[in-house]
């Protein structure tokens, strides 16, 4: 395999982490990097931190999101360069420098899943894995203009990715195609979740929605319940429109009243002079 083109300075320097996807499978084909806080067997972890990744062992094993992109076909090109420990939604790493966003050279690429997000944009992979605990696909991906995602917590497995809280902690990752986007999620995101529905929806009770397609209703009893909410915020809509109407023309006229009062007293006070 040759060097992975680094034009954004995406991957870790000096690092050489690679490793051909199955024959087959729904991704075979496309190329794909890994932010620097998935383990991959044989390297170290270094969570973006140098000192770290000195001082820890090469991982056993090759973390569970990984592992099913490769066995769905895709080739692992690279490890990204992250913010240090995760911790910052900057795009900045003291030890590795800082990725450039491909979209906005000028301007920060966002983090902490930086160095995934840069690969992304700028083209070098297909599609590149992240984590967000508070934005850090999530901001990445709005920075630089690609599609990213952070799935419901605990809907992608996060082993063998290093923790930064790990009640918030999400695989998500990017990709500026959006049926490379939507296949990836069809490989990491279904499977026993895939018939999944919610059983309750909370819905802000100002909000206006369109009514639900039939097979989108979670519960009829619920859909129609909806319908008729709406409908009653619309019938009280029209009659507070229609009195504060009602309150106006009124003023208007106890107005246009208190003028010809006025007129006429003026008229008189005019006549007796």
């Amino acid at each position: 395999m040759n060097a992975p083109d680094d034009t954004f300075g995406a991957y870790l320097p000096g690092s050489d982490v690679r490793l051909s996807g199955a024959a087959a499978g729904p991704l075979q084909g496309l190329r794909f990097a890994a932010k620097d806080a998935f383990d991959v067997a044989g390297h170290a972890t270094g969570n973006g931190n140098a000192d770290w990744a000195a001082s820890h062992p090469p991982a056993e094993t090759t973390a569970a999101a990984v592992s099913a992109v490769l066995e769905a076909g895709a080739e692992l090109v690279g490890k990204t360069i992250c913010d240090e420990m995760c911790f910052s939604m900057v795009g900045s790493n003291p030890y590795y420098g800082d990725p450039v966003n491909p979209r906005a050279p000028e301007r920060v690429t966002g983090g902490s899943s930086c160095g995934s997000a840069a690969a992304a944009a700028g083209g070098l992979v297909d599609f590149a894995l992240g984590t967000d605990c508070g934005g850090s696909v999530r901001v990445p991906a709005a920075f630089c203009g690609l599609l990213g995602i952070r799935p419901t917590h605990g809907r992608i497995s996060a082993e063998g990715v290093v923790a930064l809280a790990s009640s918030f902690d999400v695989v998500g990752w990017f990709s500026r195609d959006g049926a490379i986007f939507e296949k990836l999620g069809r490989v990491l995101l279904y499977g026993e979740g895939a018939a999944f529905r919610p059983g309750r929806l909370l819905l802000p009770e100002d909000a206006d929605f369109h009514p639900l397609r039939r097979d989108q209703c979670v519960d009829e009893e619920w859909a129609a319940k909806r319908a008729k909410q709406r409908i009653k915020r619309q019938k009280a809509a029209e009659r507070a429109a229609a009195k504060a109407a009602e309150q106006a023309a009124d003023k208007a006229a106890e107005r246009a009243a208190d003028k010809a009062a006025e007129q006429t007293a003026d008229n008189a006070a005019d006549g007796g002079a």
